[in-house]
């Protein structure tokens, strides 16, 4: 009889565990049906759009990607290396014209000066833009 008695007190113990579980899918249940239900729709416009595409395609397509983002990341080397020299020669180009207007030269009256805060302020917003698409492994 104490057999019988374990069993019953087991599958009791089982159906409170069960019905516990069950209480936490009700409290969570609703939050996965809606972020279920948000995925749902930002993926399936884009399943319906290109699941007939062929993989060739896809394929092709990746690798042009890829290689654009090479070659933003060369040329955003190159303007790391460029853009602080340019900025020396036109700070360099303003201090002779303005320079000159000083001495008296009615030339450097009709030189324009380049804009070299802006032309900074716009190089210094672009550098905190430009991340690494992929990173470096």
């Amino acid at each position: 009889m104490a057999q019988g008695d374990n069993s019953n007190i087991s599958q009791d113990m089982a159906k409170v565990e069960e019905q516990q579980r069950l209480k936490y899918l009700e409290f969570v249940q609703p939050d996965v049906e809606t972020v279920e239900g948000t995925v749902k729709s930002v993926v399936r416009p884009v399943y319906d759009k290109y699941h007939d595409v062929p993989v060739e395609l896809l394929k092709f397509v990746d690798t042009k990607l890829d290689e654009s983002v090479t070659r933003l990341e060369k040329g955003y080397k190159v303007a790391s290396v460029v853009v602080p020299t340019a900025a020396y020669c036109s700070d360099k180009y303003n201090q002779t014209v303005v320079g000159g207007a000083e001495k008296g030269y009615k030339v450097a009256a009709y030189l324009p000066l380049v804009p070299t805060e802006k032309i900074a302020k716009v190089f210094s917003e672009q550098r905190t833009e430009m991340e690494p698409l992929v990173s470096e492994s």
